[in-house]
């Protein structure tokens, strides 16, 4: 049987579901169009309509959702997704032989390159913060009035009638009625709430800023800026809130110095682990990392894994989570550490975190703050020996590694 990595129409097209009562139902382009729906509601594939890692949880779990449309075939339909998007390997009647359970460390761990680099990154650090406040609101102000748009209030108005007949399934599934029109309307002016907002304390809650510097930032923004509240205040508190948080990580970045201590991390934050996983769903049987397994948290951790093993990488490691780096955004957890050993190889110790996206923009607020600090926190506890990026596939790395492309 042939598995699925992206959910395609042509999977299911002309595929027929018969039930046990002898009802059949043929999946036509607009009953595929209704399951591509409830998976997009589900997080069943992500923007690019790959399968993600919770489908294959829910098919693991035998917990599939159900579309309405399929609620008279729900058994039948568990089993088409079950046989469609399930990895061959994987006996679903028989999951428990391939679940993977405390993770035990192999010979790789006690190699000297591997204990080279741990002992180059289990050093503890603190770090100090010095930052202008009155440079903050200056910038937080010149954002907010260049950047901060309110949507107004927009209506969906759907028309619609009610069928002449319907069966009792219809009924039960809300298909009763028959749309019709649909237009939108634009509401230039707001629409009075009685909901009372507290302005000022949710963005200091959303920004950690104290309300003085919530107040002096808002009172300077430009009076139609600040006008928009009303159409939307909940809009407005998001993504006032979004705007300020992204300044006060430049801020603080810009501030920030790592030094380190004596405090070390032990061998055996690596053997405290209650890791667990299923082979083909989020666990992976591995040769050079330091585990036989890794279990990874994501469908691009499972394909960086499986480069890891092709590639040129020597040995790695999944971070365990209580490795982690203190920051003014929370503590951050690394994903991977990594060993090269080739000529062509510009840094031999790396430590990488995957994202679905690389476009630095897109790493705002304290996503952004996390990575920059980790990126200041292994620089200081190495000297610089160990070098720290962002990547989104295990080819941007190589690239990274190799000098073609600048660390971001």
């Amino acid at each position: 049987r042939k598995s699925y990595d992206k959910f395609e129409q042509k999977i299911f097209i002309d595929r027929e579901l018969t039930n046990k009562q002898g009802k059949s139902l043929p999946l036509d382009e607009t009953i595929i169009n209704k399951i591509y729906r409830d998976f997009i509601k589900n997080e069943y594939i992500d923007e690019n309509d790959n399968i993600t890692y919770k489908l294959r949880e829910d098919i693991a779990n035998n917990s599939i959702s159900i579309p309405e449309v399929m609620q008279d075939y729900a058994e039948e339909y568990s089993k088409l997704i079950t046989s469609v998007f399930t990895e061959p390997k994987i006996e679903i009647g028989n999951a428990n032989k391939n679940n993977i359970n405390h993770l035990k460390l192999n010979d790789n761990f006690y190699k000297k390159e591997f204990q080279d680099l741990w002992n180059k990154i289990n050093i503890k650090s603190i770090y100090e913060v010095d930052f202008d406040s009155d440079e903050l609101i200056e910038e937080a102000v010149k954002s907010l009035n260049e950047k901060l748009i309110i949507s107004k209030m927009r209506v969906r108005i759907t028309e619609g009638e009610q069928k002449d007949s319907m069966s009792v399934s219809q009924l039960r599934n809300s298909e009763s009625m028959v749309e019709g029109k649909i237009r939108n309307e634009v509401y230039n002016d707001f629409v009075p709430v009685s909901t009372k907002y507290d302005l000022i304390g949710s963005i200091s809650n959303d920004t950690g800023l104290t309300r003085h510097t919530i107040i002096e930032i808002l009172k300077n923004i430009r009076a139609d800026v600040f006008e928009q509240f009303k159409y939307n205040p909940e809009e407005f508190i998001r993504k006032a809130s979004n705007l300020i948080n992204d300044e006060k990580a430049a801020t603080i970045i810009d501030g920030i110095t790592y030094n380190k201590i004596d405090d070390k991390y032990s061998n055996e934050i690596f053997t405290e682990n209650n890791l667990s996983g299923k082979l083909g769903i989020n666990a992976l049987e591995v040769k050079k990392n330091i585990y036989d397994y890794v279990i990874t948290d994501s469908d691009i951790e499972m394909e960086f894994a499986k480069k890891l093993e092709e590639g040129e990488v020597t040995i790695y490691a999944k971070l365990p989570t209580g490795f982690k780096i203190s920051t003014p955004f929370g503590n951050y957890n690394p994903d991977w550490a990594l060993i090269f050993d080739s000529k062509d190889i510009k840094y031999i110790y790396f430590i990488a975190e995957t994202k679905g996206s690389m476009k630095s923009a897109q790493l705002k607020g304290a996503e952004r703050g996390k990575t920059e600090c980790a990126k200041k926190h292994f620089k200081s506890i190495s000297d610089g020996k160990v070098k720290y990026g962002v990547v989104d596939s295990y080819e941007h790395l190589i690239d990274i590694v190799t000098g073609v492309k600048e660390i971001d």
